[in-house]
């Protein structure tokens, strides 16, 4: 934790500014005289009783901008990912629920730092973290987090096709989707879209269609993630038009500038669009149709965005495999001593795709030949694995490992074995990076990146 204040510095107070705005200046106070002593007289012998130090001034600090809070990952290349940070030299502190930090959590990359982000960050440990802006919001998931189960094929809905099409409430194309349109397949509840095109599908029959607007879709507009600065807290040559990243991976774009301020906005471009929806039910069938495959990659998010990515991929879920304990959840994983690795399973057509195929996406997914861990996130939680659920599975597997294995002198470190219980991983892990603005859309070749 932060180191603690020194007993000769009291609390500073705070005058109230305007967000961006630099935090004032407290004077010093002046020295106090020594109190007289009680009774009716004083010893004159008595040593005098020292006056308080002077307060010195504080810190100047930069009012900053608190974003909605990713969840916290392991070590990392870089900053570390997910943990509130005083810049400029300061204690770390977590702010209160509802309430601006009075530093900056993140630090925008780009030719020159600002002047409140030169000197050492000190790093905590944040709260457990409240769920990233979903893509979505105009329906609530169903609530599979934290269920236990042989397969996914457990808690989505039906396996469909579906004639999809998505414009403005105007009928004007929106620029940027992040998931295919047209002829499209996906197991209901089993992610890769809006929440609202799950709704819609989950009322549809074989023959039926739906054309509605759905407000919002997107999430609503937030004005408490605009923010104005002054140009000296920006990198040098910021343009309008421009995206900043926070060191968290998180985005703001720069939606004005004038002589003496850039106006920032953290809100997802299309936050507060309303979507006409058109929908047609192609073909609709049980979710029986579909074969489960469980693997671990290390971190979950890339992995779970790759095989969205994979034609004939119905639904995919992160979570975590082969330990001891019931209904783990992400903080006690990452703990150690529950036994699980991350993971991610996934629902696919056989039709559509082979298990042979998904295997060499697990492959180039993480270096096999490292044990306990995959780049600079170390530990049994993230041990890479592929956990068969038959045994035409686990032929397939050993198969593709001694293939694998011709690639590397070091031998392979990924385990292969049966597939135990799978526990859903909270909301917010859910499709992590689609919610962060990366593509699903089948064979996008667009480079994952692990922080949205």
């Amino acid at each position: 934790g932060p180191a603690p204040r020194p007993a000769s510095v009291p609390p500073t107070s705070r005058s109230s500014a305007s967000r961006g705005s630099r935090r004032a200046l407290q004077q010093p106070e002046t020295p106090r005289e020594a109190p007289a002593t009680s009774g009716s007289g004083s010893d004159p012998h008595a040593s005098p009783v020292p006056a308080p130090a002077p307060r010195p001034p504080p810190r100047r600090r930069a009012a900053g901008l608190v974003l909605p809070r990713p969840a916290p990952r392991g070590s990392r290349e870089g900053p570390p990912h997910g943990r509130w940070v005083q810049w400029g030299g300061g204690a770390t502190q977590t702010p209160p629920a509802g309430r601006a930090s009075e530093g900056v959590r993140g630090a925008s990359p780009g030719a020159g730092r600002p002047p409140f982000l030169r000197g050492q960050a000190r790093p905590r440990q944040s709260p457990p973290p409240s769920p990233r802006p979903r893509m979505g919001i105009c329906a609530a998931p169903t609530p599979i987090a934290g269920a236990g189960v042989a397969s996914l094929k457990e808690v989505v809905g039906d396996y469909v096709k579906v004639r999809l099409d998505i414009t403005d409430a105007e009928g004007a194309p929106i620029p940027g989707l992040l998931f295919d349109t047209g002829d499209v397949t996906f197991a209901i509840r089993g992610g890769g879209y809006l929440d609202c095109i799950h709704d819609i599908a989950g009322r549809l029959a074989p023959g039926e269609s739906c054309d509605e607007v759905v407000a919002s879709p997107w999430g609503e507009y937030q004005a408490g993630l605009v923010v104005e600065l002054e140009h000296s807290n920006l990198p040098d040559g910021v343009t309008e038009g421009d995206t900043l990243r926070l060191f968290t991976g998180q985005k703001m774009r720069v939606t004005s500038l004038t002589p003496d301020k850039a106006t920032l906005d953290a809100n997802a471009p299309l936050a507060g669009v309303s979507a006409r929806v058109r929908m047609e039910m192609l073909e609709r069938q049980p979710n029986d149709v579909l074969e489960t495959m469980t693997v671990a990659t290390g971190c979950y998010w890339g992995g779970e965005l790759a095989f969205q990515r994979t034609p004939g991929v119905a639904a995919t879920a992160v979570g975590f495999t082969d330990g001891h304990q019931s209904n783990p959840t992400y903080s006690q994983v990452c703990a150690g001593g529950t036994g699980h690795t991350e993971a991610i399973q996934v629902l696919y057509d056989p039709t559509m795709v082979t298990y042979e195929q998904l295997l060499r996406v697990t492959w180039d997914r993480h270096n096999p030949t490292q044990a306990n861990g995959q780049g600079n996130d170390i530990g049994d939680s993230y041990r890479a694995g592929i956990y068969y659920h038959n045994d035409a599975q686990k032929a397939s597997a050993e198969a593709s490992k001694r293939l694998e294995q011709e690639k590397h002198a070091d031998p392979i470190a990924t385990e292969i074995k049966p597939a135990s219980t799978f526990w859903v991983a909270e909301d917010y892990h859910q499709s992590y990076l689609l919610k962060g603005g990366q593509s699903a859309k089948k064979d996008d070749a667009t480079k994952i990146r692990c922080y949205g």
